[in-house]
């Protein structure tokens, strides 16, 4: 499904759902399908509805329940479109902070966020001595992520250091986190379709 099969209103549907569920990770999604159908869908190893939304594609994991009749969607995995297709970073992340394990913040701004890695600006050099960093990440904060943030480059400006670190997460962690993610892709894609309508008054 791409978006130019959505009209503003399916958008803005698509954004409500997910805006109004700030509890709970899964959204019920109505389906029509008989009981031979069911039956093959059960059998497929993951089931994923595929959105395709400018360059992004995002891959939301479907879930069946015991009714016959619903299915579930979780926050999806967001990739950015074209010929090297990779997590989509969600710019300057709001409600979202770094500390050590000792519980002293990380002197860094987070520049940009995926579900696995993300980029950092800091005044000092934060991989001076190792490759890794222990720290917890706080989002909004009510939630602990700890991470263990492994170097992947790191480049000294005039000024600033740019770092950009990868991490792996457990399942339940990562569906956290790709949810906060997801929501700030929302407020992302927002922000867009108010420019032109803005523009054009």
């Amino acid at each position: 499904m791409s978006d130019k099969y959505l009209d503003d209103d399916e958008l803005a549907m698509l954004a409500g759902l997910f805006r109004d569920s700030a509890n709970r990770t899964d959204v019920p999604l109505m389906i029509a399908m008989d009981a031979s159908l069911r039956a093959l869908l059960e059998k497929a190893s993951a089931l994923e509805l595929r959105m395709e939304l400018n360059n992004q594609v995002l891959h939301f994991p479907v879930q069946l329940p015991a009714q016959l009749n619903e299915a579930q969607l979780t926050a999806p995995l967001i990739t950015s479109d074209g010929l090297h297709p990779r997590a989509w970073r969600l710019p300057a992340p709001e409600g979202l902070s770094l500390v050590y394990r000792n519980g002293k913040r990380v002197a860094a701004d987070i520049q940009d966020l995926s579900v696995n890695g993300m980029r950092l600006l800091s005044r000092r050099c934060l991989f001076a001595h190792r490759a890794t960093r222990n720290v917890l990440m706080k989002l909004n904060t009510e939630l602990t992520i700890p991470l263990s943030m492994t170097l992947v480059r790191q480049h000294r400006g005039n000024q600033f250091w740019l770092t950009s670190v990868t991490f792996e997460l457990a399942v339940a962690e990562r569906l956290v986190l790709s949810e906060f993610v997801f929501r700030g892709f929302i407020r992302e894609l927002n922000k867009t379709t108010k420019q032109p309508d803005e523009a054009a008054s």
